[in-house]
This record gives structure tokens, sequence and C-alpha cells, in this order.
């Protein structure tokens, strides 16, 4: 689909209308959504000029603004299987919530590209649950009680130890599952600036009470700009709490990775 000129996708609040992309979507001029979501279904998204997710309904909850949502293609663990492009810049205003996907079996990514990215407070870049599903991944736990690795090592019970993987530097692949789903990733690259005043989160899940089950691994936030700002937000890859009512340990935390050259926060 490819529209010559500027896009806007929106909708009334708590609406769950939008446009949903399956063979990729081109727009030249300025993209918009506000109050709607755009779902990018293992396909890319290249826009001209500037992308703007926005809350015009709502500004209480993130959950009201606009949506932009991807699902990978099946590439392999840490590959791109689709890409967010943008020309200009890249906004994620108050109320509104970008959530790049990850393949829940291989581990394939969503990376974004944008001149600036700004991601201002009370947005959300959000890739909870979002990793590799319930015992998958190379730090996943496919037994009882251990949680699963990636930065950190899970939580276990002597001789369930699962090895950390990834790297430290550039870590492109989500969290690992143990009884429940890890983190997902998220890679941002800003060629020139990134303002980060809101969430960043890639968080593994919860496990139910009596599950017997670990949590997962905490996933990947991984950014890379020339000059930093931001002053409020937050960056988190919490590994998933176990089911502690049954003795069952906690997932290990995700990676993050801020590379930049001038840092004005």
């Amino acid at each position: 689909i490819r529209v010559r000129g500027d896009l806007t996708v929106a909708g009334p609040k708590d609406s769950l209308s939008g446009i949903k992309a399956e063979a990729g979507l081109v727009v030249d001029g300025n993209l918009a959504v506000s109050g709607a979501s755009l779902i990018l279904e293992e396909c890319d998204l290249s826009v001209g000029g500037n992308l703007m997710l926005t809350n015009t309904i709502n500004t209480s909850y993130f959950y009201n603004g606009g949506l932009l949502r991807t699902v990978p293609r099946s590439v392999g663990a840490g590959l791109v299987g689709s890409s967010v492009s943008v020309a200009g810049s890249f906004t994620v205003a108050k109320g509104a919530t970008y959530k790049p996907g990850a393949d829940p079996d291989d581990g394939s990514v969503t990376k974004l590209t944008a001149r600036d990215v700004n991601i201002a407070d009370g947005g959300y870049v959000y890739a909870d649950r979002a990793g590799y599903a319930a015992k998958k991944g190379p730090g996943g736990y496919s037994g009882k009680y251990a949680g699963a690795s990636y930065g950190g090592t899970g939580a276990y019970t002597p001789g369930n130890a699962v090895p950390v993987y990834g790297s430290y530097r550039n870590p492109v692949e989500p969290g690992s599952g143990a009884g429940y789903p890890g983190g997902g990733a998220v890679l941002i690259a800003a060629s020139r600036a990134l303002t980060v005043n809101g969430f960043i989160t890639a968080c593994a899940n919860l496990t139910d009470k009596n599950s017997y089950t670990g949590g997962g691994s905490g996933g990947a936030v991984n950014l890379s700009c020339d000059k930093l700002y931001g002053t409020t937000g937050r960056i988190i890859v919490q590994g998933g709490k176990g089911d502690g009512t049954s003795g069952a340990c906690a997932g290990g935390g995700g990676r993050i990775s801020v590379r930049y050259i001038e840092d004005l926060s």
C-alpha cells in the first residue's frame, strides 16, 4: 500500500478501529496515529516525513492513545523481521504506545530507525511479555521451578541453572520463557537525537500461583543515537516473578544497551 501524501489514522476513545497492513505500507508524507491502532502484520513501514503516535482523545491512560504494533516475519533469532523506517522524526506522545513485536518461536525482532526519536513523558514503548514463548529461547527452561536467563541468570534450585546468552554491547534477542513468556526486544536507532522522558519496558510475565513454574527473563533494549536527551525516562527489563507459593524461582533480568556520542540529559 502506498500513500502519496499524508495519512492520519484516528478513532474515538477506547476504539479498536484502525489499519492492519499485511503487504507493507509506504507513506510519502507524514503519518499520524491518534486514538486508533496501526498493526503491521509481517511487513514493513516506511514514512517519508514524520511519524507521530498521538492522543487527542484522553491523556489519562496509555491505552487510549494512538497505537503502533508490529508482528515480525519469522527470519531467525535476533534478525529483523519487521522494520519501521522514518525519514524525519518519530514521536510517542503522552498516552500513546509503540509495541514492537518479536516472534515467540524463533526470536525474530522489529527495528525502528529515524532521524530523531522522542518518547514524551507519559509515552510508552511497551514490549512486556513479547519475547520467546513459555519454555522457549536460548535461556528458556522447560521444567519446573527454575527461572529463565538472559542478561542475568534466572534463580534456580540446585542443578537447574540456565546459562545467560547474548551480547551486552549489542543485545538483539528477546527474553526467554519459563512458565510464561519473556520480555520482548526494543531496537531503536536515531541518526541524530534520541529523547527519552517516557517509559521503555521489556519485562517478563508474572506467573500464576500454584503453577510450579519459574518466571521468564527480561528482554532487550538496544538504543543508539548521536545525542541523548531526557530527564524523567525509565528503561526496565525486569525478569518475571516466580510462583512463590510453590517455591518456583524468578527469571533473570534482560539487557540494556544505550550507545551515544553526546549525553545532554
